[in-house]
């Protein structure tokens, strides 16, 4: 059976779970969690060996940038164990006939540790930019999309109020978007992976919805 295997991404606020939901509403899809969340309640989803490797922390990416160099490479080593025991799952799930929607992956590994490098440039941080580069590094190193059908990136933070979404974006969210476009770009230019943007601030979530169906029908 060929694996029906999508990653969705997005910077924070952009929507991915309230389209996920809207698409889990069909009994043939599934959504796995593709990395640890900063809220304790979300990682009780994570496979039972991902949830011990967190090891208790809250993961804030805020608060790791502000860590000693040893823990915060060692925070990032375990994301990405989990990032690939995650995809794991996902990629076994596939085999029972579902199509799978992996809610974020090491694609936003990468684009964060990228994130906090360009922080630590800005601030003159050495060690910070150290080990943040150090971390995107390893995490490229594990990167692996073999058996994805697709990647669906939400482009933009939802924000209704505003005609022009870049003059309301964070300096952080507007970084966040650019370093995941530029990762996805890398990863999928190899194997020419199908790429679907969807732009929630032009779009209703039934239009998003709809465009995904339409993505997995063609893929």
């Amino acid at each position: 059976m060929q694996e029906r295997l999508y990653i969705v991404e997005g910077p924070s606020k952009s929507g991915k779970s309230t389209l996920l939901s809207e698409l889990e509403k069909d009994e043939n899809i599934k959504v796995i969690r593709g990395m640890p969340s900063q809220h304790p309640k979300e990682n009780k989803f994570l496979v039972k060996k991902a949830y011990e490797l967190i090891k208790g922390n809250r993961l804030n990416f805020r608060a790791c940038l502000d860590l000693p160099p040893e823990e915060g490479m060692d925070l990032m080593t375990r994301c990405i164990r989990i990032s690939k025991l995650q995809f794991s799952e996902a990629m076994r799930q596939t085999q029972g006939g579902y199509t799978i929607f992996l809610n974020r992956s090491i694609i936003s590994l990468i684009a964060l540790n990228r994130l906090a490098s360009d922080i630590a440039i800005k601030r003159k941080n050495e060690k910070l930019a150290s080990w943040s580069f150090r971390s995107s590094e390893n995490a490229m190193c594990a990167s692996q999309l073999a058996g994805v059908r697709g990647i669906i990136f939400i482009t933009e933070p939802y924000n209704p109020a505003l005609k022009d979404i870049k003059d309301g974006m964070s300096g952080l969210e507007l970084s966040e978007t650019n370093f995941l476009s530029q990762v996805i770009d890398e990863l999928r230019r190899p194997s020419k992976i199908p790429l679907l943007n969807l732009n929630p601030n032009k779009m209703t979530i039934q239009e998003e919805t709809q465009s995904v169906q339409h993505f997995i029908k063609t893929t």
